[in-house]
């Protein structure tokens, strides 16, 4: 089981880092102070995604999506989107990071019309590209 924001943290730097992604020496003082620096990734987000099913604090589902959306596994495009639509009416900060893990996956989810300027802090903003979304993939 998935216990702590910091571990869920550490696993988003993993999944960067197999991805072949560069990391400074933090995240991988991290990676290796969680003891995942020979993580099996896969299992790895499959445990948060399980976790995920658990009642869970507004920071922990925050990170976990964070972290999924480092991740960039196929499978996982799915589940992102029925995450939207589940966070979208309880927590925009959570819709945020879910949004950028889609565009991770090459979605185009924020509109064009922002001129790729996003923020956490836009809800008005972010739930409108969210709802669009959520409607053209129907």
């Amino acid at each position: 089981m998935i216990a702590s924001n910091d571990f869920v943290s550490a696993a988003g730097f993993a999944f960067e880092k197999r991805r072949g992604v560069p990391l400074g020496h933090y995240e991988l003082s991290v990676i290796e102070e969680a003891g995942l620096a020979d993580a099996d990734c896969e299992r790895l987000a499959d445990e948060i995604w399980a976790s995920l099913d658990e009642e869970r604090p507004e920071q922990y589902r925050i990170t976990a999506y964070w972290a999924l959306g480092k991740q960039c596994r196929d499978a996982d495009r799915k589940k992102l989107i029925l995450a939207l639509a589940h966070e979208l009416p309880k927590n925009m900060h959570a819709v945020y990071q879910i949004m950028v893990a889609l565009t991770n996956h090459g979605e185009e989810v924020f509109s064009s019309s922002r001129g790729g300027s996003t923020s956490y802090d836009e809800a008005d903003l972010n739930r409108a590209d969210a709802t669009a979304y959520l409607a053209r993939t129907k």
